[in-house]
This record gives structure tokens, C-alpha cells and sequence, in this order.
């Protein structure tokens, strides 16, 4: 039998196999019997191990995307700590809690907290579920109020952007009231309507001017957790109704997802 002969018998058998019920119950003496019964040549080594490991593969993988957490809950002003106080543009209570799965940078499958609007909520649990799927790394993801210390504030209630805070440990986040970067008015974020994904390997760059300081502005060399046009995160977060800051003429924030593309 050729090659290519082998290949289609082997996706076929395959694909019987999953037809038989559940890749679990698809087991060597099992899928003989089912293709004896089928007056088939059976499988033999090593074509029946290769198989096997096929199999379990599929079984593994589905297994991994099975174990996907997309949580959404409420949010009240005590579990918001500093990322909310009163004057910013929403209320806690039209915000969301959302507990997502994430595939970390070490490789190892994790999970972490994002808070969003409630009007997005669902799309954004969607989106992060492709991320989870297609194993794009993620660095952390921790809410907003973890790195918000009362020093961070001036007495007018600006947030003074200063180490440490979610874009120099690159954290993942969404919803932290303050204002936008080198502007006056809220940020997207302020609203619940905006988040930043893997800021060290996503900054904003404006001339010479990088936010967070340790960014990596090197963009034509893949790294781990990078942003481009084509990348899961992007396409994803389109699809839910987002706009990508790296498609900006200038600056160019490439952590940076929005819905209203400010």
C-alpha cells in the first residue's frame, strides 16, 4: 500500500472510530472487532499504535478545551477596591466578575480574573475561550485593584502612573477606572469597556515614548504573547466587537482592545 494509500485508510479508520461513540470507548480490541465486523483488514503494528496515540491525542486535547472556565458573576465596590470609586462613569453594579481560563507562559494551564462591562461580558468569555483553545500564552491575569495602592492617587483622585502596576508586571486586565494614557478624559477602561493583554510584549509607543518602560517595541521578531493583525486575540476579540489599538496610525497601542476604538 503507498504512502498516501496508508494516510487515507488511517484518517479513515479514524474517523469510524470517532463515529463509533466516544474517542474513550474507541480502544484497540474494540476498533478491530469493529472493523472485522465491517469485513475490513484490521490494524497491526506499528500502524495500530501509531493509531492509539492519534486517538489518545484527540482524547487529550478535547479533554483540555472541555476544561475551559468562563465564569461571569457580579461585582460590588468592596471587590473592586481602588480600581473603582465614586465619580467614575459606571456603577459596580454594571460590571462583571469574570473567572477565565488561560494558558499560561510557562506552558501550564491557569486561571485568573478579569472585570468588564456586563453589556460585553458574554462575547468576552467567547473570545477568551478561542485563546484558550488555539493555547495562546498569557502572562497573568489579575484584576486591576491587586496593584492599586493609595499612593498611586493624587489628592484629586488621578491615578499616577508609576511602577508597579498592571502594564510593567504584565498583567492582563480589564476594568480599572482612571484616565486615559497622557489625556484628561476616562479611559475605555474606566468604563468597563476596554482591556490590555500581555502589556510588556504589547506596549504603547507614541515617537519615542513606551508605555510600559520595560516594553519590547521590537514587533517583526516573534515572542511569546505577542500582538499582530493576524494573531487569535485579535481576530477573536473582532469578532466580539472590539478594536485593536495596533491597528492605530499613531500612537500605536498594541495591548490595548476597545470597543468604542478610543
Amino acid at each position: 500500500m503507498t504512502t498516501v494509500g496508508r494516510s487515507l485508510r488511517f484518517a479513515t479508520v479514524a474517523l469510524a472510530c470517532l463515529a463509533i461513540g466516544t474517542v474513550t470507548a474507541c480502544q484497540p480490541t474494540a476498533l478491530n472487532d469493529w472493523i472485522r465486523a465491517r469485513g475490513k483488514p484490521t490494524l497491526a503494528e506499528p500502524e495500530l499504535s501509531r493509531f492509539v496515540a492519534f486517538v489518545t491525542a484527540i482524547e487529550n486535547e478535547q479533554a483540555r478545551r472541555d476544561r475551559f472556565v468562563g465564569n461571569i458573576a457580579p461585582v460590588d465596590e468592596t471587590r473592586l477596591g481602588l480600581s473603582w470609586r465614586p465619580g467614575c462613569p459606571v456603577a459596580p453594579a454594571d460590571l462583571r466578575l469574570l473567572t477565565l481560563s488561560y494558558w499560561g507562559f510557562d506552558g501550564t494551564e491557569k486561571q485568573g480574573e478579569l472585570v468588564i462591562h456586563r453589556d460585553v461580558a458574554v462575547k468576552v468569555v467567547a473570545a477568551f475561550r478561542t485563546m484558550w483553545n488555539e493555547k495562546f500564552p498569557i502572562n497573568r491575569m489579575e484584576t486591576a485593584d491587586r496593584f492599586a495602592r493609595p499612593s498611586d492617587f493624587a489628592p484629586g483622585g488621578e491615578y499616577i502612573e508609576k511602577p508597579p502596576q498592571p502594564d510593567t508586571i504584565n498583567d492582563t486586565y480589564g476594568f480599572f477606572c482612571r484616565r486615559s494614557t497622557g489625556g484628561k478624559s476616562f479611559s475605555q477602561h474606566a468604563y468597563g469597556q476596554a482591556l490590555d493583554i500581555n502589556p510588556v510584549q504589547n506596549p504603547y509607543v507614541k515617537a519615542t515614548k513606551v508605555i510600559p518602560s520595560n516594553g519590547s517595541t521590537v514587533r517583526s521578531t516573534p515572542e511569546l504573547g505577542k500582538l499582530s493583525i493576524g494573531s487569535v486575540p485579535v481576530v477573536a476579540l473582532r469578532r466580539a466587537g472590539f478594536v485593536w489599538g495596533g491597528s492605530w496610525r499613531s500612537p500605536k497601542d498594541y495591548m490595548h482592545f476597545s470597543t468604542s476604538g478610543r
